[in-house]
């Protein structure tokens, strides 16, 4: 998908007004990309993201920046046909289109530009942890804490333009980051 430059700039814009206006980490990434074009939803589609702040549920688990971002690269790489008959699977629940080639698995391609976000994310940060975030800031309710987050806000908001705009045959050519599978 090609974003043009002022769609970029505008993300970025409604990325500081959405942090200043009070929106938590997850909806300030998903509510700029929907303010600025880049995906096509209603603004109303930003309640969405709000019960996974402060790492899913304020548990400080996984940054709402990040889920942010990744549901943004779902709204336009998602899956098309959640409930397809013909889903093939390297261990599929019911056996059937089960496959033995990983490459032959509906996830091995589509899940390259998620799982890249995420890494990212990481190596800019350091973690993906919103509770690391908090700790090395010495509690929630520090400034510094507040700073850092709108650090993360504007990482998942760049992130997701990045992986937005990438195209296919690029995105299945990265090597997977850290991930379950097993698969690089």
């Amino acid at each position: 998908m090609k974003i043009s430059q002022e769609k970029k700039e505008l993300a970025m814009q409604y990325t500081e007004e959405n942090i200043r206006g009070g929106l938590n980490c997850s909806e300030s990434v998903f509510n700029a990309l929907i303010r600025a074009g880049i995906l096509d939803l209603p603004e109303e589609a930003t309640a969405l993201a709000s019960g996974v702040n402060g790492g899913a549920a304020a548990t400080g688990h996984t940054c709402g920046a990040i889920t942010g971002a990744i549901m943004a690269l779902g709204a336009v790489y998602g899956s098309p046909d959640p409930k397809s008959e013909h889903r093939t699977m390297v261990k599929s629940p019911n056996g059937k289109n089960q496959t033995n080639d990983p490459t032959q698995d509906y996830r091995y391609y589509r899940m390259r530009r998620f799982n890249n976000l995420v890494g990212d994310f990481k190596k800019e940060l350091g973690t993906t942890q919103c509770q690391d975030i908090v700790d090395r800031n010495n509690g929630y309710w520090n400034d510094s804490r507040q700073q850092e987050c709108e650090r993360c806000i504007r990482t998942g908001v760049t992130l997701a333009i990045h992986y937005l705009e990438m195209d296919e045959e690029e995105a299945n050519r990265l090597p997977y980051a850290e991930n379950i599978f097993q698969w690089n």
